[in-house]
């Protein structure tokens, strides 16, 4: 059996005051081409559905992502875990977290104090379910493929699931757009109030205060045309709108 550990924020809180560190984020980026998503081998998703949070998977999706692996399971209403006495029909999102996120796990904690906070605003998020244990995260030792006996620890969370289509699979149209903005106005609005200690110097490559880091990624693409494209909306962005970046309200 793998060996698996459960952390807290409550833990994580403990181990930074011994370090007499405030609990935030130290700005971390991904360098170009350094592969952060975790390799999950066949079965290892069940296996932690099952020891972890006490769910007999009946079927297993992965969806898209990034930088972590995420599948959607659906499970038998019977469980083990005593903190969900029946699982969930629509069943849940399995998220197997990136190399760089594992090695900061402050992050995973305030996902879920946004997504709490949201959810308190009326805006629909993805609610965190609890292992067998009462703890929100696990880490756990995944095999590394060809590599016999040699393990990568990652972080895993699990997560209820809205059922819906998500933008990757839908055409984009100018009304959905339009209604993607304003869904966006409504989620900024609702974050003006919310503060978390993590964020007070959280900086990632998503930022759009660091698009001018994309310049290091654009290599990759290869069709001339769309360079030039994507070298436009980086310049164009750098000199309207990080030049005054002191002037518009973050």
């Amino acid at each position: 059996m793998a060996d698996h550990v459960h952390t807290t924020a409550k833990d994580l809180n403990s181990n930074e005051q011994q370090k007499g560190e405030k609990s935030a984020a130290e700005p971390v980026m991904q360098q170009p081409g350094e592969v952060i998503a975790p390799e999950v081998m066949d079965g290892m998703v069940e296996k932690i559905a099952e020891e972890v949070y006490g769910f007999t998977v009946t079927k297993c999706k992965q969806l898209n992502g990034y930088d972590d692996k995420n599948y959607h399971i659906r499970v038998s209403p019977s469980t083990s875990n005593p903190h969900v006495p029946r699982g969930a029909a629509e069943g849940y999102v399995m998220k197997v977290i990136n190399t760089m996120d594992t090695n900061r796990p402050e992050i995973l904690f305030a996902q879920i104090e946004m997504m709490k906070h949201l959810r308190s605003r009326g805006i629909s998020t993805q609610d965190t379910v609890p292992a067998k244990d009462s703890q929100l995260v696990a880490f756990y030792d995944f095999p590394i493929p060809g590599a016999a006996g040699e393990t990568k620890r990652h972080a895993v969370t699990l997560r209820t699931f809205i059922p819906g289509q998500i933008l990757y699979d839908v055409t984009l149209t100018p009304n959905l757009c339009y209604k993607l903005g304003q869904f966006l106005g409504s989620l900024t609005k609702a974050l003006e109030d919310f503060h978390y200690p993590f964020y007070d110097t959280f900086d990632c490559l998503w930022s759009m205060t660091n698009l001018p880091k994309v310049n290091d990624f654009v290599d990759v693409i290869t069709d001339q045309k769309d360079r030039a494209t994507v070298d436009d909306v980086i310049k164009e962005f750098t000199t309207t709108l990080l030049a005054r970046r002191q002037d518009i309200r973050a």
